[in-house]
């Protein structure tokens, strides 16, 4: 007796989703589409256990049909509660094998189809995750690639883009509160640029680009050309951009601080309030008073919260401020 076999074809506009057993190891084989309508059979296994209560299996496509001809293959698989709701933690490893093969292209996962991380190649010819590990991948005796993964994103196959990205800044030193612009070139793809202070407590940049200085130091920028259906993302070089005026620096691991302060010689010899305030609050309070040097510097040690925004007090001014990362 034969018995009719049906895999559903998916689309980036026709997703698959149906019911999943958390008691029961699922197979769920599904095809996307080609050029001229090939169908690309991929599937997905998601063992018993992977979530703890029964819900369902959402298979979104997001590369078109050109993408999927060439082996670069990108989905969203989603393990949903009986409400719709994302499951944002499985409990075991979840399995996709692609009949594609790998080729020119690198197996990647991303949590917000802009950054791509490369997936890691399971060392030794192994077939399963170590612990702690959030993904890996393995090539089946066929040659296809087979994704192991601890978490649930976009996965996908990509390529690099070959045109570098070069960012450049208006102005090569600012003062304190003035801006500049950002400048991007390069990269390949469809996708957007993203701008990145890396030194936020000295200079911020909006998503046009525009540089604000905020404290005096080296402001390091970066532009990021976004990943899309077919290649990684790219980063430029750091640019440094010199910030004149005052500077309010803190550094180290623990709660106890290195506190470096520049105000410059026109605070010569001056007693100086340094305050801190929960982030996002305004909440200010003294945690010490200050006595400058005779060119408006000191370096000083100060017990401050991990993410605290501490500011410098002068004449009933704020002249300097510095935002500490960390919880």
């Amino acid at each position: 007796m034969l018995t009719a076999q049906w895999t559903p074809i998916i689309t980036t506009a026709a997703p698959y989703k149906t019911d999943l057993n958390s008691g029961t190891d699922s197979t769920f084989n599904v095809n996307v589409l080609g050029q001229d309508g090939l169908a690309i059979p991929v599937q997905v296994i998601v063992p018993a256990g992977t979530i703890a209560l029964n819900g369902r299996i959402n298979i979104v496509v997001q590369s078109s049909a050109a993408m999927n001809s060439l082996g670069q293959v990108t989905l969203n698989v989603q393990l949903l509660d009986i409400f719709d709701n994302v499951i944002p933690q499985i409990n075991k490893a979840l399995i996709m094998r692609f009949s594609a093969s790998l080729g020119a292209n690198i197996v990647a996962e991303s949590s917000d189809g802009f950054i791509w991380r490369p997936i890691p190649l399971i060392p030794n010819g192994g077939t399963t995750i170590a612990a702690g590990d959030p993904d890996g991948y393995y090539l089946d005796d066929s040659g296809h690639v087979v994704i192991v993964t601890n978490h649930l994103t976009y996965f996908g196959f990509k390529q690099i883009q070959n045109d570098p990205v070069v960012a450049s800044v208006s102005v090569k030193k600012l003062n304190v509160s003035a801006t500049a612009q950002m400048r991007v070139t390069g990269g390949n793809g469809t996708a957007g640029f993203k701008f990145v202070s890396k030194t936020p407590q000295i200079c911020t940049v909006s998503s046009r680009g525009v540089v604000k200085a905020r404290s005096g130091g080296n402001c390091q920028l970066q532009a990021i050309k976004g990943g899309d259906i077919q290649y990684l993302h790219q980063a430029s070089l750091v640019v440094t951009l010199k910030v004149a005026g005052p500077s309010l620096v803190a550094s180290g691991a623990g709660t106890v601080k290195s506190i470096k302060v520049n105000l410059g010689a026109l605070y010569a010899n001056w007693v100086v309030l340094l305050e801190w305030a929960p982030s996002g609050t305004g909440l200010y309070q003294v945690v010490t008073r200050i006595k400058l040097d005779s060119l408006g510097a000191i370096v000083t040690k100060a017990k401050v919260p991990n993410g605290s925004v501490l500011r410098i007090q002068a004449g009933g001014k704020t002249i300097a401020s510095f935002g500490l990362t960390g919880a």
